[in-house]
């Protein structure tokens, strides 16, 4: 029988990227309540709508997109639905605590399993807001570049390991920090710090986060220290850079073999909007077990109306040995 034994670490890495002045944007700040649970790469970009229920506030997002996806050489291109809404209902106690309950809804046509609900309980106080459920991704999302568009989408230049995505998120903001913690129900935790401070007119960010998680389909635990996001606003333009560190060794003794198992991984991208259209551009770098995985993506978002939008993602991939194009185009509506 395989035995693993686990050495959890937690690295540290610097990174420094120049800050633009310019319009603050502070979408961290979105789902203190729990309420925005989204954190796909389809998220919204409308605000909900919301109505009085007697005394409480519900909130809803429904956003559909049809695509038509050119695959790679050997794979048939395809059409994709893809259905999404997020609803919250939300009240304040006399002790003037909020407490609520939100769900998000994802599904595609595509036979893939792919299909995910999430869902949170949440208590937001002056000592902080604590959520209970498939929440520890919110902890991520903090930190993470939100720089793509369209259906820009990058496979290589991110982390391979995570959170269970049950679990509990705490948050809590002072004065120009962002603090978060999340534990899955797996027994690996992780913290994040993310600081946005004013330059002039404008803001400079910056978040790390590390812990322990699941190194997904290898079932090692990991440690890792991520420095997520040195970013800069300038008007319309957002810059960002993401660096991470994976780690994990293992002891394989049917064999007597020591070997690690390293992810070093970078992303770096861009975007700029001028009127309707918004672009992106991006780019992601991986090295794990001696193999380098790059990929890069150019995002296109065109706005005809309120909630509707035309998109184009440009993803290019390289896996060290076949290099693939996808481009997805859509048309979507979000409310």
């Amino acid at each position: 029988m395989t035995k693993f034994t686990y050495l959890r670490a937690f690295a540290g890495i610097t990174a420094a990227l120049f800050a633009f002045a310019g319009t603050p944007q502070t979408a961290q700040a979105q789902g203190q309540s729990g309420s925005l649970l989204n954190y796909d790469n389809l998220s919204f970009f409308e605000e909900g709508l919301a109505q009085d229920v007697g005394g409480a506030t519900l909130r809803f997002n429904f956003l559909i997109d049809q695509a038509y996806i050119d695959n790679p050489p050997k794979l048939a291109n395809r059409w994709k639905t893809t259905l999404q809404f997020s609803t919250s209902l939300e009240t304040e106690l006399s002790n003037g605590w909020n407490v609520g309950a939100a769900y998000t809804g994802i599904f595609d046509t595509d036979d893939d399993g792919n299909d995910d609900h999430l869902y949170a309980f949440f208590i937001n106080a002056p000592w902080g807001t604590l959520s209970a459920g498939r929440v520890t991704g919110l902890l991520e999302n903090t930190v993470a570049r939100k720089n793509r568009v369209g259906n820009a989408n990058l496979s290589a230049g991110r982390g391979l390991g995570g959170l269970d995505r049950t679990g509990i998120h705490y948050f809590q903001t002072i004065n120009a920090y962002q603090i978060h913690f999340a534990a899955d129900q797996n027994g690996n935790a992780q913290a994040a710090l993310f600081f946005e401070a004013p330059i002039g007119i404008g803001a400079h960010t910056f978040g790390i986060r590390g812990g322990t998680g699941h190194l997904q389909e290898r079932t090692p635990r990991l440690g890792t220290g991520d420095i997520e996001e040195v970013a800069g606003f300038y008007g319309y333009t957002l810059g960002s850079l993401s660096v991470g560190f994976e780690y994990g060794i293992q002891d394989i003794s049917i064999d007597g073999a020591f070997g690690s198992n390293t992810q070093r991984y970078s992303s770096v991208g861009m975007n700029y909007k001028r009127g309707r259209t918004s672009y992106s551009v991006e780019a992601g770098r991986s090295e794990f077990l001696g193999a380098t995985a790059r990929s890069a993506g150019i995002g296109l978002r065109y706005d005809i109306a309120r909630g509707f939008s035309g998109n184009l993602g440009l993803n290019y991939s390289d896996g060290g040995v076949l290099d693939t194009w996808r481009i997805p185009v859509s048309i979507r509506y979000e409310f």
